[in-house]
């Protein structure tokens, strides 16, 4: 494989659009105004081809994509969900998917179950169910039409043991019924975490057919190119670890806008100005990548534990600009357009329409571990590098280059909000595509 080449692919909403990057230089490109439908995919890339045949020795097709996320908007193609909840008490305050849309919760909504399970915030576990419990519970909600579980246990991040025996025990009593698990979807919040394991688990049937439609339409016109799917922090999944977790794909268009849009005008660290829905707004790009809000993303009306990009409003005219730019931190930095008709008052020269293709080719593997561990005198030596050689596994397990893989970021937070001495331990590594 030519190793400066990528494929980078927008299929949204708005458009589909393909380039084909050589390092920072746009080879050949192609797009369709319509937006991306069925079979769209395979014909721009053979477009593509046509104008550039050494896209055959492309590193890979990265494609960044609304189509799970205007499936839930639109509430097509979701799967029901049975939603088992595992804790200290089955009878709590909250019951699963409360504060839902009620259109939503009419199509997914495949019932609910409260079990003793999980442990406590210091890791102390409760015992579990039962294999003939969770036998009679998920013959209860797949009898009321839940095609897929999710499995949600309080602290989960602290410790997945519970989460893990009750999704082994549900497959092999239901092994057609895939299966999602919480803590490796959110942070320690309960509810967040649970409604992104439930819009996971509705996506699941319909990522499955998805994901393979895609690798062969790929393979067709390019055998021999993986393809890949897009993810918001400027990384990618491989197919088979996307069909597991299609909502990590929600966000992904509109942050590969940001960064492809900073990749055209040059810039490492940039104001990058949009328009969302009719709302001027600014972002911060800084090392390439678009900065993260510590608040969820709402996602089909729903609070998740999904990251949001760390967007300014802006209100006015040129003065509306100078505050968003102030109120960024980095009102200095040079400005570039994301869009069409921002009207900010200053633009590097770019083409914007190629921005979320251009984005989608610029990206590598990550893997990240998320999880609340002891703090202080509590804490164990071996803990964040044992933390650390599970985000660089992870990575290698999403189809990064072994050899490629290190860790970029450590991040010790302490949370104040729990009983005990707790830290919320984020490491993420990072690698390169084969």
């Amino acid at each position: 494989m030519a190793s400066g080449l990528m494929i980078g692919v927008e299929s949204s909403d708005e458009a589909a659009r393909a380039v084909l990057l050589d390092g920072g230089t746009i080879r050949a490109s192609v797009a369709h105004t319509a937006p991306a439908g069925a079979g769209r995919v395979a014909d721009l890339l053979g477009e593509l081809v046509q104008l550039a045949p050494e896209a055959g020795q492309a590193r890979g097709v990265a494609v960044a994509t609304t189509f799970f996320e205007t499936a839930l908007a639109q509430r097509v193609g979701l799967a029901r969900v049975g939603c088992v909840r595992l804790t200290e008490s089955d009878d709590d305050a909250v019951p699963p998917l409360f504060g839902w849309p009620a259109d939503l919760l009419a199509q997914v909504d495949g019932g609910h179950a409260l079990l003793r399970g999980g442990c406590g915030h210091d890791g102390t576990r409760t015992d579990g169910p039962t294999s003939g419990q969770l036998a009679e519970v998920g013959a209860r909600l797949t009898a009321d039409g839940a095609r897929a579980f999710a499995v949600t246990a309080v602290f989960a991040p602290v410790d997945a043991t519970a989460e893990r025996e009750a999704g082994l025990a549900l497959q092999a009593l239901f092994p057609d019924i895939p299966v999602a698990l919480s803590h490796s979807l959110g942070t320690i919040g309960l509810l967040d975490r649970e409604n992104t394991t439930v819009l996971n688990a509705a996506l699941l049937p319909l990522a499955t057919r998805a994901t393979a439609d895609l690798d062969a339409e790929v393979s067709a016109v390019l055998p021999g190119v993986r393809p890949y799917l897009t993810r918001p922090d400027g990384t990618v999944m491989e197919l088979p670890f996307a069909s597991l977790f299609p909502v990590f794909t929600v966000g992904s268009v509109g942050a590969a806008r940001l960064r492809g849009a900073a990749r055209q005008a040059g810039y490492a660290v940039c104001l990058v100005a949009e328009v969302v829905a009719g709302q001027r707004r600014v972002a911060v790009v800084r090392d390439g990548e678009p900065t993260w809000s510590p608040h969820g993303r709402t996602v089909a009306g729903v609070r998740t534990a999904l990251p949001s990009l760390e967007m300014a409003a802006v209100e006015g005219g040129e003065h509306g600009w100078a505050l968003a730019a102030r109120s960024t931190g980095v009102g200095e930095a040079p400005w570039v357009a994301a869009h069409e008709g921002v009207g900010m008052p200053v633009a590097a020269s770019q083409e914007v329409a190629w921005a979320v293709a251009i984005g989608a080719a610029s990206t590598r593997i990550a893997g990240l571990v998320d999880r609340i561990v002891p703090g202080g005198r509590q804490r164990d030596g071996q803990v964040v590098e044992q933390a650390r050689g599970l985000a660089s596994q992870q990575a290698l397990l999403a189809g990064a280059v072994e050899d490629s893989i290190s860790v970029l970021d450590v991040e010790e937070i302490p949370l104040a909000y729990v009983p005990g001495d707790l830290v919320r331990l984020r490491v993420r590594a990072m690698g390169e595509l084969p």
